[in-house]
């Protein structure tokens, strides 16, 4: 689990989306 560290809330809300994003990605191509 990626620990994410941000400054402003747009970029932890942004941030989070993508790693969102590409967890979903990461599924689709090697399911748990």
């Amino acid at each position: 689990m990626k620990v994410l560290i941000v400054e402003d809330e747009k970029v932890a809300a942004q941030q989070l989306k993508d790693f969102i994003q590409e967890y979903n990605n990461s599924i689709e191509i090697l399911p748990l």
